[in-house]
């Protein structure tokens, strides 16, 4: 991930719909998601990958992320 992905934006169609993601963004029982372009094929399906994440010095730019024991977690 980099730096300048910051969430999500959802959409409802009306205000029931409104209320019910609301509440359930609020009481963290959304569940979100993140699909990855990729060079190649992994060998796996699907899979999830946690690790604290931090600013990857090794990036010219400075707005790429890895995974650093000093990160946030993610």
């Amino acid at each position: 991930l980099d730096r300048e992905t910051s969430g999500v934006c959802l959409l409802a169609r009306d205000p029931d719909a409104n209320r019910f993601l609301k509440l359930a963004f609020k009481e963290h029982q959304a569940r979100k998601t993140y699909l990855a372009l990729v060079r190649g094929a992994p060998a796996w399906d699907e899979t999830l990958m946690e690790g604290p994440i931090g600013d990857d010095e090794a990036s010219p730019i400075r707005i790429k992320q890895a995974v650093r024991p000093d990160g946030q977690p993610a």
